[in-house]
């Protein structure tokens, strides 16, 4: 019988897995996430910041892979590891569609949706989407926007409407409109002792 050894296994599966997750934070859209060990439990709660609370189950996210004996002969660890960026793709795309999924149900449980009948992304259905959204600023006083997931043609166009006159000055009205209400919502604040 081959000896065992455990504590190197141990190892090589702590290491494999912080190694996926390393990949999983690169992705743009994930990188943004807020992530926390969670030490038990089953369920998971979430809250929007107008008091719509939702608990769920974890959803399984799982990927499988295979390597045959001959490659685990031949590289050893190496052709586990090897496997890493497959396995890593597979997550993400699983971790985005939950993401999108979930934000597609409370978006309509909460009402807040834009509906844009099929029309393209244009700088007016930007800005009437985020008349719907609330805008934190940061202590310069600058807005801190909200995450938009687009295309990179999407974004390019997002990035030439900047050199609109009209489009900055509708944006700049917007912002205005957005820091009273910001300043409405932290004069109502009340602290916690």
């Amino acid at each position: 019988m081959l000896p065992d050894f455990p504590k190197i296994k141990d190892e090589l599966k702590e290491k494999f897995l912080e190694t996926i997750e390393n990949e999983i934070t690169k992705d743009p859209l994930l990188s943004q996430i807020q992530r926390h060990p969670i030490q038990e439990g089953n369920k998971l709660t979430s809250s929007t910041i107008d008091g719509y609370s939702q608990t769920v189950d974890y959803p399984e996210l799982a990927s499988k892979f295979e390597i045959k004996h001959d490659e685990v002969i031949e590289k050893g660890p190496e052709a586990i590891f090897s496997k890493i960026p497959e396995i890593a793709k597979d997550m993400i795309k699983q971790q985005s569609q939950q993401i999108f999924k979930t934000m597609e149900e409370a978006t309509k449980k909460t009402g807040n949706i834009l509906e844009t009948k099929s029309q393209p992304l244009s700088p007016d259905l930007v800005l009437e989407a985020l008349k719907k959204l609330p805008i934190d600023f940061d202590e310069a006083g600058n807005p801190i926007y909200p995450t938009l997931v687009v295309s990179p043609d999407q974004f390019e166009k997002i990035q030439n409407w900047q050199i609109d006159p009209e489009f900055r000055k509708k944006q700049k009205e917007l912002i205005e409109q957005k820091r009273k209400e910001w300043i409405d919502r932290e004069n109502r604040r009340q602290l916690v002792d």
